[in-house]
């Protein structure tokens, strides 16, 4: 109505309409950065994600208008100005697990594959693909503990973290 683009938030709940018809969930939550200056894993390593450039401010903006309508939908979101939204899905995660629940995380973030096991599972948004440890060992023959471990080894260029010299994903 006001010219403002707004086809992420679109996006957004068309998706979520779609997980909860798919998955009939009896809980979602939501986590969200807040900062990546103030992190634990800045305080560590000063370069730990310094080269990423800043959110587009329309994407911004609208993630805004998301977070206040999720809200208002009742559903909770859980943010840290010490911790990243992956440090949260953890955490939940491992509550998840510690209680009896199977977990689905909604991300793309390749990371999240250390978290998966017997109840928590990972599904990228793009293509729908619901992905647990067997698919881990069967397409990469990694446990999630040894996703951590070649993680450490390949280090990461999106987060700027080196890895070991001549450790990459193929070698």
């Amino acid at each position: 109505k006001y010219g403002e683009n707004i086809g992420t938030v679109k996006n957004f709940f068309y998706k979520l309409r779609s997980l909860k018809s798919m998955f009939e969930p009896s809980y979602i939550v939501f986590a969200s950065d807040l900062s990546r200056a103030r992190t634990f894993r800045r305080k560590l390593f000063s370069k730990y994600k310094a080269q990423r450039k800043p959110m587009d401010p329309d994407i911004g903006r609208q993630m805004e208008i998301i977070s206040k309508l999720i809200s208002l939908c009742g559903f909770p979101i859980y943010n840290s100005p010490e911790y990243e939204a992956d440090d949260i899905i953890g955490m939940i995660s491992k509550y998840g697990e510690e209680n009896n629940y199977q977990v689905i995380i909604i991300s793309s973030d390749r990371d999240l594959y250390q978290l998966l096991s017997d109840d928590v599972f990972v599904m990228s948004p793009k293509n729908n693909q619901l992905l647990d440890k067997s698919w881990l060992y069967n397409n990469y023959h990694l446990t999630p503990d040894q996703w951590v471990d070649i993680k450490i080894l390949q280090g990461d260029r999106s987060d700027n973290i080196p890895g070991v010299p001549g450790i990459g994903e193929v070698s």
